[in-house]
């Protein structure tokens, strides 16, 4: 849930998506949906999106540290893992 994966989330929730994020530890998922919410809410403040349009976003993003429940029933996958071969690799196993 670093910065490409919470603007993929952003932009997947804005969509009207139901969006399932994942990260490693629980303290990332923590920060991801801080940084997340703090995005959103300086679009609202700049006028660039509603504070209505914010909490319907925020609402369609659950997130948390099992990836079989974050991925177990999904129409669609992406990845936003650091280039590290060995991390992605881990993660399909």
């Amino acid at each position: 849930m670093g910065t490409m994966g919470n603007q993929i989330g952003i932009a997947c929730a804005l969509a009207g998506f139901k969006t399932s994020m994942h990260d490693v530890a629980q303290k990332r998922v923590d920060e991801g949906k801080r940084a997340m919410e703090d995005f959103l809410a300086r679009w609202v403040k700049r006028g660039k999106l509603s504070q209505e349009a914010m909490e319907n976003a925020l609402a369609h993003i659950v997130a948390g540290t099992d990836l079989e429940e974050a991925v177990g029933e999904v129409d669609l996958v992406i990845e936003a893992v650091y280039e590290d071969i060995q991390v992605k690799r881990k993660g399909h196993r």
